[in-house]
């Protein structure tokens, strides 16, 4: 074995022990009462474009929150994706505006454009079941990140 293969389990234990303790710094959350998924955010127009498509997966606990500048009923797409999400549309203080539950991705000849019926600033996307299992529905209120 290794030096650096020796080491690493040692470095992986003192990160844990320090996540335990609050010492790793997490990332942004948004959290729907006690249930909380980190999330990257997306507030450029290069990284809203790319979200998540092209990956293999979403790690459990973990979404994207899309940024937007203004209000508007902005459409989202499954294109490139590989997996099923949930998306939820927010206004302005974090309030459910509208969502799309289990949203499978675009198969050839088949990609619609999931659009809200009013107007949302914030967009979630997380895994698929999310919305149910936490019994978000409009009108729910979720905490956003300070950004």
């Amino acid at each position: 074995m290794t030096r650096s293969l020796k080491i690493a389990p040692i470095v992986l234990l003192f990160c844990f022990a320090l996540a335990v303790q609050g010492g790793c710094k997490q990332g942004p959350q948004v959290c729907a009462g006690n249930a909380c998924v980190e999330v990257e955010v997306a507030d450029t127009a290069e990284a809203m474009e790319e979200g998540l498509s092209g990956r293999e997966l979403l790690d459990e606990g973990r979404g994207m929150l899309f940024v937007f500048p203004s209000d508007a009923a902005y459409g989202f797409w499954m294109k490139d994706m590989q997996f099923a999400l949930d998306i939820v549309w927010l206004d302005a203080s974090g309030r459910v505006v509208y969502l799309q539950e289990n949203l499978p991705p675009c198969t050839p000849g088949n990609c619609p454009v999931y659009k809200p019926g009013q107007s949302a600033r914030y967009v979630l996307e997380v895994n698929a079941g999310f919305v149910a299992s936490h019994g978000i529905k409009p009108g729910t209120a979720l905490t956003l990140p300070s950004l």
